[in-house]
């Protein structure tokens, strides 16, 4: 079975996504071996990604329910799929207290 049949099947009701959209979302599933996975957008649709497809981050440091930014993209072999996919890096908060350090 494909994974653009498996990705119709776990979601058969939602609509075709549009090309080029920025989406957020956690990373829901890492396969290894084939160095690939699946993301959980925001809106709850599963999006196969490429550890080609990764920005900011190598293929092994990525973990499940890690926060994501990403490009939905139309792919004609995968179905819907991620592309240029960030790791979401917590900054600093402002108005938090720096620390200094003194020798």
């Amino acid at each position: 079975m494909s994974l653009s049949t498996q990705n119709r099947l776990r979601h058969p009701a939602q609509a075709e996504p549009q090309d080029g959209v920025a989406v957020s979302g956690r990373i829901a599933q890492v396969v290894r071996g084939r160095a690939c996975g699946f993301i959980r957008a925001a809106d709850g649709q599963e999006v196969f990604f490429h550890s080609s497809d990764l920005l900011n981050a190598s293929f092994h440091e990525i973990e499940v329910s890690l926060a994501v930014r990403f490009t939905l993209i139309r792919d004609p072999v995968s179905g819907a799929r991620a592309a240029a996919v960030r790791i979401v890096r917590r900054e600093a908060r402002r108005g938090s207290p720096k620390v200094s350090q003194t020798a």
